[in-house]
């Protein structure tokens, strides 16, 4: 990271990093291990890396796990979630054009 950077700035680079650099497949250890090191993991791991990230900044985030697909075809999915001012925003870092937008 550059010193000058926001919290912002360092998050949003590690969400382009995570997009750039790692392949979908088999997670490797756990969050940070699998996308930091073996550059591999599915959604989880993706944004359990960013979640992790976050928090390391001192924010209020965690994991969602849920479903997404359609009405006759679900698999289980899992979103990252951060509070910034009692707010709630809920992200997708494994964002393939198909999730809706970061």
């Amino acid at each position: 990271f550059n010193p000058s950077w926001s919290d912002g700035e360092k998050i949003l680079y590690t969400l382009f990093w995570i997009n750039r650099n790692v392949t979908y497949g088999a997670a490797d250890g756990d969050y940070c291990a699998s996308i930091f090191v073996h550059r591999t993991g599915q959604c989880a791991q993706y944004n359990g890396a960013l979640v992790s990230m976050i928090t390391y900044l001192g924010y209020d985030a965690g994991m969602i796990r849920g479903y997404r697909g359609y009405p006759n075809n679900k698999w289980s999915h899992f979103w990252g979630e951060v509070y910034i001012d009692g707010e709630a925003y809920v992200m997708e870092a494994g964002n393939y054009g198909d999730s809706g937008d970061w």
